[in-house]
């Protein structure tokens, strides 16, 4: 079973990825597995530059699929579906990780 950290805001441009980025830095030194979930990105059209980056930074044994939930598109005037998609998206797999972040 996965421990998990999340790391929120009540605001954006807060420094979240700059938290995330160094706590997954000391959680991959310690772990064999750590896996990373973004519940918004940009947009499912391109690919996110932080997810990207996070990603690398765990070791690569987890697909960009996988580490993402919705695009900021699908959360407007659809919060209950998007938030739906989000748990879906989030509790698949995680299982076979140490830790989540």
């Amino acid at each position: 079973m996965a421990r998990s950290v999340f790391v929120t805001s009540a605001e954006g441009q807060a420094g979240k990825s700059t938290v995330a980025l160094g706590l997954l830095q000391l959680l991959a030194r310690e772990a064999r597995s750590v896996g990373i979930f973004r519940p918004v990105t940009t947009t499912l059209g391109e690919r996110d530059a932080i997810v990207e980056l996070m990603l690398a930074r765990a070791g690569g044994h987890q697909s960009y699929e996988s580490a993402i939930g919705v695009g900021y598109q699908e959360t407007h005037g659809n919060e209950e579906e998007s938030l739906t998609r989000i748990v879906e998206r989030a509790t698949k797999g995680v299982d076979e990780l140490l830790y989540f972040l």
